[in-house]
């Protein structure tokens, strides 16, 4: 019996995978970006930049002076959105195997051969966006060659660099006292908005991981946990299948994948803000442009997928995807080394 290949045109592919398993994506899977959704090709965000809150003058009671106050200025950050278009075919080949006398069920075989490359697509696009987060945090840096704009660099769009810290790792050095210090340098760049810091996470390459993980002060924590809770014992965090513990704020995480370019002995802190408004990290999402049916709808979504058929019935997967990650703050993370 004759297939009317036009009925793949109807699946929706993309509310399907919410029900795939996705794998672990590091930096995607801590919520480190805020999302933001841009109805243009362009990425407009607003930035917000903090103006000192002073203390009040006092006034005359019966007097006319009054204090004034100066509000927060946001800024209005924009930059044109990188495109991404993947397509794959569902050839004759790609089914024809799957059918047999006990299994001579066409349409089956064909929505199977779909669904597989459809998470496939979708799984390269979540390497895509993991790429591009590890980039904007580990080397401040966004690519967008194919935009009018280019490349990003955020240390020189932002006036910025991330601060930097010399730790000591040897037996006999106080780390805690070390990390309360580099706490400390943190949250004072931070200003008003260390009001919304949740935590810190550390990114660890894994000398430096294993030389706090074994550290007698980081130890000691393991043996005496339950008398230690009060200063913030260690516990031990599954992170997206990555190997980590945390000290009061701070989760070490041992990133050792290609991924994350950290040198030899080094690591970066990255805060983590619950505000969104005031998070200086953001991932934003674009429109489809490729496909008019898709861009006509003026849904705004991560990615889009679409199966579409040509005049000989070849079906194909047509997967967009338009956006671009933030680093507004590159102070707002530190390098740190081991001595």
């Amino acid at each position: 019996m004759a297939i009317d290949f036009k009925q793949f045109e109807k699946l929706d592919t993309v509310a399907a995978l919410k029900q795939v398993p996705a794998g672990n994506y590091l930096i995607s899977d801590l919520g480190i970006f805020s999302g933001v959704n841009s109805t243009t090709p362009n990425a407009q965000v607003l930035d917000i930049v903090e103006t000192q809150v002073s203390e009040l003058e006092q006034v005359a009671r019966y007097g006319t002076e009054v204090n004034s106050i100066k509000m927060d200025k946001p800024l209005l950050r924009d930059q044109e959105l990188p495109h991404y278009a993947t397509e794959a075919d569902v050839k004759t080949a790609d089914w024809q195997g799957l059918i047999s006398p006990a299994n001579p069920d066409q349409v089956a075989a064909i929505s199977e051969v779909i669904a597989s490359k459809a998470i496939r697509m979708r799984n390269h696009h979540l390497e895509t966006v993991e790429s591009t987060l590890a980039r904007a945090l580990f080397k401040q840096e966004a690519k967008a060659a194919k935009t009018d704009d280019g490349d990003i660099d955020f240390r020189a769009a932002m006036g910025a660099d991330p601060l930097s810290f010399n730790l000591d790792g040897s037996a006999g050095a106080n780390v805690y006292a070390q990390l309360a210090k580099i706490r400390r340098m943190l949250v004072k760049e931070y200003g008003a908005s260390r009001s919304y810091l949740d935590r810190f996470f550390c990114f660890c390459s894994p000398d430096l991981y294993d030389v706090l993980a074994s550290h007698p002060e980081v130890t000691s924590l393991i043996t005496n946990k339950v008398a230690e809770a009060a200063k913030g014992a260690l516990i031990p965090v599954n992170t997206a299948g990555y190997d980590s513990f945390s000290i009061g704020n701070i989760t070490f995480i041992l990133a050792d994948d290609d991924r994350y370019e950290i040198e030899e002995g080094s690591g970066l802190f990255v805060p983590k803000f619950n505000g969104a408004d005031r998070n200086p990290f953001k991932l934003v999402h674009g429109p489809a442009s490729r496909n008019q049916d898709i861009a006509a709808k003026g849904e705004i979504s991560p990615f889009y997928q679409k199966v579409m058929t040509d005049r000989y019935g070849m079906v194909t997967i047509h997967q967009e995807a338009s956006f671009i990650p933030l680093n507004l703050r590159p102070n707002y993370t530190l390098n740190v080394k081991l001595k």
